[in-house]
């Protein structure tokens, strides 16, 4: 398996328990941090990926549908107007 050299940000608690961890199980750090981004993780089959991309579609009609219609030509025009008598009125 390949492996890709990389440097990331850990809150020093998580970098102080995998060195500990790494050094009670006598293994790298890289060994323990990778096993721990891998244990349980199955990768998301095509099925898995299409079924969380069609969820979130029909989240966003839900609440698109809920959402009350804005045109943005005339939200912009209202606004120039509002900053005119703002600016008018002083």
């Amino acid at each position: 398996m390949n492996t890709i050299r990389t440097t990331i940000s850990l809150r020093e608690d998580i970098y102080d328990r995998m060195r500990l961890l790494a050094a009670t199980e006598r293994t790298s750090l890289s060994k323990v941090i990778n096993h721990k981004l891998t244990v349980n993780q199955s990768p998301d089959t095509n099925e898995d990926i299409e079924r969380k991309i069609k969820e979130t579609r029909d989240l966003f009609r839900k609440l698109s549908a809920n959402t009350p219609k804005i045109d943005p030509v005339t939200a912009i025009r209202e606004m120039r107007e509002e900053r005119m008598n703002q600016l008018t009125s002083r």
